[in-house]
């Protein structure tokens, strides 16, 4: 079966634009057919084709005017599609209107929404469209909250007590069981260890050291109000050091609480311990 037919439109400058571009294909499984820097540029390289996916990535809010982004919705009105923006482009949804809210992501969600679009061009759920409201996109959300896998641990590492207890109630609600890294069995590991990264300095990498432990085959998530301030070459320092993690990925903190089904739906960790 081939893939999508996929359009990525972007003109990637900040890390997490260039490191969508790369990861695309290989990770999310959706390799790009065609690919233009703008709109524009777009609507003339595909020409009469109908893409199945468009992903747009947008680093500044206006990036796109709203004349050309009218043109690309009337031009592939049955496609997909994903904007993906950046944290300049938080208050998009506030303060402009040119992109339907249904089709806007944060970076540090797409993984999510990506692999949700993959299922849908494969036949497998249903997908809102473009025109739908707040109240639909609510419901879409709180019906994924309520088909959440199977039963997982998890450990939330945080000195802020208040906003650790909200978290573990959100994953616990969803079939979480809260555990704590003294419980932990050696050679079993936590499905999820959820890590506050607040604030990530130098000395954060000492910090963080004692929390993984080589024997556990566990997901982490670094949850922090910047995920753009944490360098990669710490990732990969981390991830170089302490080879038997499943994953390790950095996650916008608020964005966690408010929608802690996002930090299931990349999770390998059933399939990974099932296949062991």
């Amino acid at each position: 079966m081939t893939g999508p037919r996929t359009l990525l439109i972007a003109r990637p400058r900040a890390a997490w634009s260039r490191q969508l571009s790369r990861e695309l294909g290989p990770t999310h499984e959706l390799a790009a057919t065609w690919t233009a820097t703008s709109i524009p540029a777009a609507l003339a390289d595909v020409d009469d084709t109908t893409p199945d996916l468009v992903v747009v990535l947008q680093e500044t809010p206006d990036q796109f005017s709203y004349g050309c982004i009218q043109q690309l919705l009337c031009a592939w009105p049955l496609a997909r599609l994903v904007v993906c923006h950046g944290p300049w482009c938080h208050g998009d949804g506030r303060s402009r209107a040119a992109w339907p809210a249904s089709v806007r992501v944060s970076h540090t969600a797409v993984a999510t929404r990506l692999a949700s679009e993959r299922r849908l061009l494969c036949g497998i759920g249903d997908g809102l469209p473009w025109t739908a409201g707040r109240d639909e996109m609510a419901a879409a959300e709180f019906a994924e909250a309520a088909a959440a896998p199977d039963a997982f641990s998890f450990c939330v590492v945080s000195p802020d007590r208040a906003w650790s207890r909200s978290l573990s109630d959100q994953l616990e609600a969803i079939g979480g069981h809260a555990t704590s890294l003294a419980d932990n069995t050696p050679g079993t590991g936590i499905d999820l260890l959820l890590v506050d990264a607040d604030p990530w300095d130098e000395r954060a990498l000492l910090r963080l050291a004692p929390l993984l432990k080589a024997d556990a085959r566990r997901s982490v998530l670094l949850l922090t109000n910047t995920p753009d301030a944490i360098p990669s070459s710490d990732i990969d320092a981390v991830l170089t050091g302490h080879p038997g993690l499943l994953r390790l990925e950095v996650r916008d903190k608020l964005v966690a609480a408010a929608r802690p089904t996002e930090l299931l739906a990349p999770m390998a960790i059933y399939a990974a311990r099932r296949s062991a």
